[in-house]
């Protein structure tokens, strides 16, 4: 019986780690969309300037943080 259990907790555990891995890739990839000249954070860049304009921190900070990991994924550097 324990022995049963263990291995469907492993189950679940693996399958669960699978789906979060899958939707962190589909998010990654969704978020970092190049523009017509290849670059991929101004969206990201835009975001935050209208989030600042609108006096919103937590907005800004979602996308420092979004450009931030978009950036590290692409090598790109993070002076910020």
């Amino acid at each position: 019986m324990n022995r049963k259990l263990l291995s469907a907790l492993v189950l679940i555990l693996i399958a669960g780690l699978a789906a979060l891995t899958t939707i962190s890739g589909m998010n990654q990839k969704k978020a970092s969309k190049a523009d017509k000249q290849g670059h991929v954070l101004t969206e990201l860049w835009s975001k935050y300037y209208k989030a600042e304009k609108a006096d919103l921190p937590q907005q800004e900070e979602d996308a420092l943080s979004k450009r931030r990991r978009i950036s590290v994924a692409h090598g790109i550097s993070t002076m910020l």
